[in-house]
């Protein structure tokens, strides 16, 4: 009697947990908290605007105008974020995360502030302070928008790439004055 019921409570745990697996509740990829998203991002990709944009890691929205941005600067032309976005300057600096000091929380959203230290050159270190916009898609946090200085990359981004389809735009329609 007790070998029926141990094989019964064995068989429906192994039930419950062929369904949830199934149905994608269990077993997929633990969700990442925003903080630990937000570290990811800027230890993994501190030059993000340069790089090509991994899938999975920004909204589809920002994935676009990043790609768009890395395609400007393969090109060789001069785009909305050629500059070193951490230190608004030219110059490669060293930087090294701190610490989140703040998150800021809705149901779908999370807002992430934190600082990094940056050695700029011959200057001395500073702390600086940058903000994480992140959507929850799914299961998983992306990163919708990155700010620092009151810079939106996403604001920079977009007024960069509607700027240059409303020149294209209106340099292609042009009417040159006749004698």
């Amino acid at each position: 009697m007790i070998y029926i019921q141990t094989l019964w409570r064995l068989t429906t745990q192994f039930a419950a947990l062929c369904c949830l697996l199934t149905f994608g509740h269990v077993g997929a990829v633990p969700v990442e908290p925003p903080e630990a998203v937000a570290r990811q991002f800027f230890e993994k990709h501190e030059r993000f605007w340069i790089e090509s944009p991994p899938a999975g890691l920004y909204t589809p929205e920002l994935h676009q105008l990043l790609q768009r941005n890395s395609d400007c600067l393969d090109d060789g032309e001069s785009c909305a974020i050629d500059w070193d976005f951490w230190t608004s300057t030219q110059d490669r600096a060293e930087l090294r995360w701190i610490r989140v000091t703040r998150i800021v929380a809705s149901d779908r959203q999370r807002q992430v502030d934190f600082e990094y230290q940056c050695e700029c050159g011959d200057s001395a270190s500073s702390i600086q302070t940058a903000r994480l916009h992140l959507v929850r898609l799914n299961r998983d946090w992306l990163i919708d928008d990155v700010i620092r200085d009151k810079r939106s990359v996403k604001a920079l981004l977009r007024r960069e790439f509607t700027t240059r389809r409303t020149t294209t735009t209106s340099d292609a329609f042009e009417i040159e004055p006749r004698d």
